[in-house]
């Protein structure tokens, strides 16, 4: 027969254990979103830098002026340093900043960033992925705070094409 002190310290110990079964579930779990953040970082640089890469092709086989930009940012609470560039034509440049991944819908940002935009509207590459296809790829999207619900009707997939149409209607604004 046990006494009421042994069934007390039984329950201290089931108690015990209890918590530091928690506290090792939760470092698991705490790993687990690191390591997933980490991933998800990791990621997005490659596909920057690629994407970043393939810009300046593009921009340099038109011979525009292209300039890098030392860029920082904060993802999940770190500073990333990365760079950006500038292009520029007759004293007008538009630049494409990396944001990192935290922002939202896709699996990473780059901004657009360039004068007499509208200030309504935001402009990024968002990067984007699915299971029908073996690449992730980029999306130009203007994102019009006014009616957040039509960015979707004003994405276009990132190609050599859609780069030149950005890049004209920027450098090259219609003649008055």
């Amino acid at each position: 027969m046990s006494t009421p002190e042994d069934a007390f310290k039984k329950k201290l110990l089931a108690a015990q254990q209890e918590k530091d079964e928690l506290v090792r579930k939760n470092q698991i779990d705490a790993e687990r979103k690191k390591q997933i953040i980490a991933e998800k970082i990791s990621f997005y640089q490659k596909h920057q830098n690629d994407f970043i890469q393939q810009v300046i092709e593009w921009a340099s086989s038109a011979d525009l002026n292209i300039s890098s930009l030392n860029i920082s940012y904060y993802d999940y609470g770190h500073l990333f340093q990365t760079t950006g560039i500038s292009i520029e034509y007759d004293g007008k440049k538009v630049q494409f900043i990396p944001q990192g991944v935290e922002r939202g819908t896709f699996l990473g940002i780059i901004k657009l960033d360039f004068t007499n935009a509208n200030s309504f509207i935001q402009y990024y590459f968002g990067l984007s992925a699915n299971k029908n296809e073996a690449e992730p790829y980029w999306t130009f999207v203007q994102y019009d705070t006014q009616n957040p619900s039509a960015w979707q009707e004003n994405s276009k997939r990132m190609s050599k094409e859609l780069f030149f149409e950005i890049i004209e209607s920027i450098l090259l604004p219609p003649k008055s």
